[in-house]
């Protein structure tokens, strides 16, 4: 019973053996990738500190970094100076970010914004709004509109097509 079981199991291998060798290579070709993906961060945190302390913080509970100059983040949270931007998701690329999905910047003084979407240019200090905004001044007057421009540098906002309620 046992010489049987080997041949059994020797005549297997040999018919195995005669498969791979007779089987012929096949040329596939690779497939490529579009991924540019380079690194993934989770909690990124990324702080400018100078002698006075803390200038500029960026926080985001997920930050993929492209290849080139391209960060997307999720849940992000912008503080420069006295200003505080945050959406659920941005595009850092070419020193400009593009924020989408609940956004909200806000102001020291109590002045806010709320849009879905935002495009903030780094080099300039302008933030650009091209949809529907929301503008809270102290929560006591609001203004609504379709496009907003505002100077982080200067403070000053630009509106078109706005719908004022003003309280005292």
């Amino acid at each position: 019973m046992v010489l049987r079981i080997e041949y059994i199991l020797l005549i297997s291998l040999v018919v195995l053996f005669g498969f791979i060798i007779t089987e012929k290579p096949r040329n596939l070709k690779a497939i490529e990738s579009n991924v540019s993906q380079e690194i993934l961060f989770e909690n990124f945190s990324l702080v400018e500190l100078t002698e006075q302390g803390v200038e500029n913080q960026l926080i985001a509970s997920l930050a993929t970094k492209y290849k080139g100059d391209r960060f997307e983040f999720r849940d992000i949270n912008i503080t420069e100076k006295e200003h505080i931007i945050c959406a659920k998701e941005a595009r850092y690329e070419n020193k400009i970010i593009y924020l989408k999905d609940n956004i909200l910047l806000k102001r020291a003084d109590g002045l806010s914004f709320k849009a879905d979407e935002l495009r903030y240019n780094i080099k300039d200090k302008i933030a650009h709004i091209d949809s529907k905004f929301l503008l809270d001044i102290n929560s006591s007057s609001y203004i609504s509109g379709r496009e907003l421009l505002y100077d982080f540098d200067k403070k000053e906002i630009s509106a078109n097509m706005i719908n004022a309620t003003i309280s005292q």
